[in-house]
């Protein structure tokens, strides 16, 4: 492993490589011809660079996303500076109190931006490419960078006085491009790496620095997710280990507060009003008498993982998404301790990540809640996770419920057949009942309802 102290810049491009130039320098490839992953506050060095290729990322994003992170900053603007860095609109992002979170994709390029707040950033690339990576080296003036990967193969050929140095990268055997991984750390002090290790394209990473251990778990590039946690000095978590999104989630500040405002229902001791604690009634009953049958589902809306649980524990291959981290985190725990496996994923159900059509669905109390503000959303998710032929189970509250105050939200019967009509064939729509915590105790009236996509 080959560890770099030096402030550097990068402009990357292929070199050596079979491919033809005109390709590698066209407007589909830019970010293969030139990726420029810090640069010099020189005008000179990014006018040169810039007319080397349509995209560079400069300092001044940099530091513009570590502005938006420093105390007293409001929440919500980091969206844009993220994207900067990126070179292009995040496809999953996430800001939190403690860190900025985001990942651009092209098909040249994997980037991965984790800004730990205050100080330090972490910019994981995997740029495909069959022959060796060159980059430029030089000043950033306020930001200390430091090269965890590559490992080995690096060429440096020091510059004269003044000018950049030039460092390449090949490939390593069997894999078809380099991964290459930088700590920065803005401003005075330093961040201090403390372990790497890497298997395949995944890596796992901690750090020290303003008196905190970071630890960072990335996937290979094809994949999404990860893991975040933050350790304070005496060794208490600021943040306990938990998913990062696969998606993006929502980055207003009125979002952010939702967000916090879900996740902090799990954190509390005992279980939110909706966890039960047991697979819902309606979906056992579906399943045993043999309606549904064991497929590639997808839950909506897991929490703590109770029903997705019970689905696996009876062969489906189950994908579960929720918004809450804390959640999911849970759920995880829950499905280690049953001795199953399902694909826990953190991210907003009205904007999920690309992960192929299901052939079924199952949704329990998460539809009542979103219609609300975007139901024309809700079944555009929909049409995203299914195709011809795949079900939906649904379980909503019911405007036939009698209590007047209180209970889950409430949908009517017109309002779901206007949701759905046009694009599924509704196979049931009736009345049930909620379960609650006790077996013998009635819920709240609800619907279900089973679609199947036209």
């Amino acid at each position: 492993m080959t560890h770099e102290f030096s402030r550097s810049h990068f402009a990357l491009g292929a070199v050596g490589t079979s491919l033809d130039p005109r390709r590698v320098f066209g407007r589909r490839t830019v970010l293969f011809a030139a990726l420029l992953l810090l640069c010099t506050t020189g005008q000179a060095v990014a006018e040169k660079l810039a007319a080397e290729a349509d995209v560079a990322v400069r300092e001044a994003d940099v530091l513009a996303l570590w502005e938006g992170g420093q105390p007293g900053a409001e929440a919500g603007h980091a969206f844009a500076p993220a994207g900067k860095l990126l070179g292009g609109e995040p496809v999953a992002f996430e800001e939190h109190p403690l860190f900025v979170y985001a990942i651009g994709r092209s098909p040249e390029l994997v980037r991965r931006v984790v800004f730990f707040k205050p100080s330090t950033f972490v910019i994981d690339d995997w740029i495909k490419t069959a022959g060796p990576v060159r980059w430029r080296e030089d000043s950033l003036g306020q930001i200390t960078s430091v090269t965890l990967l590559p490992e080995g193969g690096i060429v440096s050929r020091p510059g004269k006085p003044g000018e950049a140095a030039v460092v390449e990268a090949t490939p390593r055997p069997g894999e078809d491009g380099v991964h290459l991984v930088r700590v920065l750390h803005v401003g005075e002090g330093k961040t201090q790496p403390k372990r790497l290790h890497r298997e395949g394209g995944r890596i796992e990473l901690s750090a020290e620095a303003d008196g905190r251990t970071f630890y960072l778990a990335l996937p290979a590039a094809s994949e999404t997710g990860g893991k975040i946690e933050i350790s304070a000095a005496d060794g208490g978590k600021r943040l306990q280990r938990r998913l990062l999104p696969a998606g993006v989630l929502p980055h207003d500040p009125l979002g952010i507060g939702l967000l916090e405002r879900w996740d902090s229902r799990y954190r509390r001791e005992g279980r939110p009003g909706w966890d039960t604690g047991r697979p819902s009634s309606e979906l056992k009953k579906a399943v045993e008498e043999g309606t549904l049958r064991p497929c590639r589902v997808v839950e909506l809306g897991c929490g703590t993982g109770t029903n997705a649980i019970y689905l696996a524990q009876k062969g489906f291959d189950v994908t579960a998404i929720d918004i809450a981290p804390t959640a999911l985190a849970l759920a995880e725990q829950k499905a280690a301790k049953a001795g199953v496996e399902a694909r826990w994923v953190l991210a907003n159900v009205l904007n999920p990540p690309e992960l192929g059509p299901f052939d079924l669905v199952y949704d329990r109390g998460c539809y009542h809640g979103v219609r609300q503000q975007n139901a024309a959303g809700y079944v555009a998710a929909l049409g995203q996770l299914s195709q011809s032929g795949t079900r939906v189970l649904i379980l909503a509250g019911s405007a036939n419920n009698p209590n007047p105050r209180g209970g889950p939200p409430r949908v009517k019967e017109e309002e779901i057949r206007s949701d759905f009509s046009k694009d599924f064939e509704i196979e049931w729509l009736r009345e049930t009942r909620f379960d609650t915590r006790d077996a013998d105790a009635q819920g709240a009236v609800a619907w279900s309802i089973l679609l199947r996509r036209k």
